[in-house]
C-alpha cells in the first residue's frame, strides 16, 4: 500500500522492498503550494491479531477485509498490513495505522490517488481524489508520517517525518486540516501568503483578494492551531 503524504512542504514516498504492503509513491500536495507525488493503496488489510482475541476490522479500496484485535484488559489493537513495511507501522503506531484502517476515507483515499496519471495533470487529480475523500486525508498524513520516523529501516524509501507543528495539527485539528487540504482556494491562499515578505499587508489582502473561497476553510486551521498547537507552532 503506498502512503501518500499531504503536508506543509513534507515529502514521503514509501516503498516496500518485496512488494507486500507499502508499495511505490509518488510526489505530495503540500499546504504550502507545493506539489509532489503521492499514491494510494492497493490491496486490503490482512488478518490481524491482538492479545486475547480478535474482531472484524476495517477494508481495502479492492474490496478485501482485514481483522483487528482487541485484547483482553484493554490490551492494544493491532490492524494488520502486509509486508515489511506494513507491518511495521501497524506494530509501531497501532493507534494511527487502526485509525486509517477504521476511516472509511482513508484507504479509499489511497486506492484514488493510485490512479492518479503521471505528468501535468497528477497534481490536480491528487486535489480531486482529496475533495472527494477529504475526511481521510489527515489519517493518510499521520499513517505516512509513522512509516517515515520509526519504520524507516523497514521502509528504506520513507521521506523525512512531518514537524512537531504539522503532527499537532493533523491529530488535533484533523477537521480543519482536512476541510483546507480539500480545498485548493484554501492550499492556494495559504501557499501565495507564505509566499508574501513579512508584514506586507497589501501582499496579504492580495492574495485573500485572490482566493477567497480559501478564507474561512484557512482560520479554522489558524483558530484550531493558536488554540491547540500553539506551544509547539509559534
Amino acid at each position: 500500500m503506498v502512503l501518500l503524504m499531504v503536508g506543509c512542504g513534507s515529502d514521503v514516498q514509501v516503498l516496500d522492498g518485496d512488494g507486500g504492503g507499502v508499495a511505490e509513491g509518488g510526489s505530495t500536495s503540500s499546504v504550502q503550494g507545493g506539489a509532489g507525488q503521492g499514491a494510494s493503496a492497493q490491496g486490503g488489510a490482512g488478518n490481524g491479531t491482538a492479545q486475547g482475541g480478535s474482531s472484524q476490522g476495517g477494508s481495502s479500496p479492492n474490496g478485501g477485509s482485514g481483522q483487528g484485535g482487541v485484547g483482553e484488559g484493554g490490551a492494544t489493537q493491532i490492524c494488520d498490513a502486509p509486508g515489511p513495511c506494513g507491518a511495521c507501522v501497524a506494530q509501531a503506531c497501532p493507534d494511527v495505522w487502526c485509525d486509517c484502517v477504521n476511516n472509511q476515507q482513508c484507504l479509499p483515499l489511497f486506492g484514488c490517488t493510485a490512479q492518479c496519471p503521471d505528468g501535468p495533470d497528477y497534481q490536480a487529480c491528487v486535489q480531486d481524489c482529496m475533495a472527494a475523500y477529504p475526511e481521510g486525508i489527515s489519517a493518510v498524513v499521520l499513517a505516512a508520517d509513522c512509516a517515515a520516523g520509526p519504520c524507516q529501516g523497514s521502509c528504506p524509501q520513507a521521506g523525512e517525518p512531518i514537524s512537531p507543528c504539522e503532527e499537532c495539527l493533523y491529530s488535533t485539528c484533523p477537521d480543519a486540516m482536512n476541510a483546507c487540504l480539500s480545498n485548493s482556494e484554501c492550499l492556494a491562499v495559504w501557499s501565495c501568503l507564505n509566499d508574501c515578505p513579512p508584514n506586507e499587508l497589501s501582499c496579504h489582502q492580495g492574495c485573500y483578494n485572490a482566493f477567497p473561497g480559501g478564507i474561512e476553510a484557512l482560520e479554522d486551521v489558524i483558530d484550531c492551531s493558536q488554540v491547540a498547537c500553539e506551544p509547539v507552532c509559534n
